[in-house]
């Protein structure tokens, strides 16, 4: 599983402590999809991570089984992992019905 977050060799014995802030977030993010969840609630998931870390969460995310309940302004998360898109704005949702993908 730690091969699938980009971490290589000796990389998955080294400590928490240790860890640069986006080995932290890989971590974070391979111990949630290690659990047996049917929902996943995610707050701009892709923020603050490099990009071969920000390609391998998508990857990860479009094989999700489950409903994924996510905010995000990132277009590749809304292009590739939403099914439907909702705007809150001026204390009003709607739904973005051209960015609807069944």
């Amino acid at each position: 599983m730690l091969g699938q977050f980009l971490f290589r060799g000796d990389d998955a014995f080294k400590r928490i402590e240790v860890l640069s802030g986006g080995e932290r977030s890989r971590v974070a993010l391979a111990k949630l999809v290690l659990k047996p969840t049917n929902v996943l609630v995610l707050d701009e998931p892709t923020n603050h991570l490099d990009r071969s870390t920000r390609r391998k969460l998508l990857e990860v995310l479009e094989k999700y089984p489950g409903t994924i309940l996510c905010a995000a302004h990132d277009p590749a998360i809304l292009d590739r992992i939403a099914t439907r898109v909702y705007e809150v704005k001026d204390a009003t949702v709607r739904e973005l019905i051209d960015r609807r993908r069944d």
